[in-house]
């Protein structure tokens, strides 16, 4: 992956479109373009290119400049980072916040009071989860743990495994 797509890559996991990401990069290498110059550096789609300008201009990353032609500028890559990181921090603390909420709903429904460590055994497929499931098994368990895997020495995990 080249460094450009790696820009892609990152403006799109900071909730950008795969189109708005190459749009505001090629705005940002080449200030002040009109849509059909930004068609032509960037390679999307010239209906596209007036969409997507839209919108990033409604997302405060992207200014028009009254002229004729219409030409465009992309706000600076700093400016752009932080606006989006900070927008990707309050869709995620409301993510915690309804997550959290439906934590205690089901807590609150969960009338037999039984919950998963009542079965004597449990299937993990995997591999991430098992970790975290061995340690809440070893600080509740109360007589032994058998531990049966696909290894056929003692997994790396639970040699390093933390009690506390």
């Amino acid at each position: 992956m080249n460094s450009s797509e790696k820009n892609v890559s990152t403006l799109i996991e900071l909730g950008l479109s795969p189109s708005q990401a190459i749009v505001y990069l090629s705005l940002l290498k080449s200030n002040n373009l009109t849509a059909e110059a930004l068609n032509k550096i960037s390679g999307v789609a010239r209906p596209d290119v007036y969409r997507v300008l839209n919108e990033l201009e409604k997302a405060g990353l992207a200014e028009k400049i009254i002229s004729k032609p219409e030409r465009f500028h992309a706000i600076g890559a700093e400016d752009c980072v932080s606006t989006l990181l900070e927008r990707k921090i309050v869709k995620t603390n409301q993510l915690k916040k309804n997550a959290l909420k439906l934590i205690q709903v089901f807590r609150d429904n969960n009338e037999s009071g039984e919950t998963d460590e009542k079965f004597g055994f449990t299937f993990i497929a995997e591999r991430s989860a098992t970790s975290s499931k061995i340690k809440k098994m070893f600080r509740n368990s109360q007589n032994h743990i058998c531990y049966l895997g696909m290894e056929r020495r003692t997994p790396s995990f639970l040699s390093k495994l933390s009690l506390l």
